[in-house]
């Protein structure tokens, strides 16, 4: 049954669906230094308050961490543009951007756009345990990661 599922998968005309999953814009900050309720009341809430009402905005969750980091996730009308989305929301944190603390301005304000829908996990390992996972990160970052960001889609 299993090895049929898999073959059919090959001539399932996959494109004539729908999406289910709603476009999704990431805004991430840093506030070095800060706590976690620094962060949501000096970052997290101005940025979230200049992000509301964008258009075609269902919700959006935000997260800040002790570490002085934030995260916001705007997600958007299913069908929508989603890099229409991004520039809508890049418009709209650069509007908030001066009532942000110097240090937020400083390390700058990363707008994206993301997807929730995982396809793909890729790991790297030493098979024989020769090399170290900060190697092993560095070797991703520097080989692998802009090879990948050229992949359409």
């Amino acid at each position: 049954m299993t090895l049929v599922g898999v073959m059919s998968m090959r001539v399932l005309p996959i494109e004539q669906y729908p999406s289910v999953v709603p476009p999704t814009v990431s805004v991430q900050a840093q506030f070095p230094g800060a706590d976690a309720e620094t962060v949501a009341q000096t970052v997290a809430a101005p940025i979230a308050e200049a992000i509301n009402g964008v258009e075609d905005m269902l919700y959006m969750t935000s997260n800040s961490a002790d570490n002085g980091s934030m995260s916001l996730s705007v997600a958007f009308n299913i069908g929508t543009d989603g890099d229409i989305n991004t520039i809508n929301v890049n418009n709209r944190v650069q509007g908030a951007l001066s009532q942000l603390p110097e240090a937020v301005q400083s390390q700058g304000v990363t707008v994206e756009l993301r997807s929730d829908a995982i396809l793909m996990f890729i790991a790297l390992t030493s098979p024989d345990g020769d090399y170290d996972k900060i190697f092993m990160q560095n070797y991703a970052t520097l080989n692998v990661l802009d090879e990948l960001r050229q992949v359409p889609g």
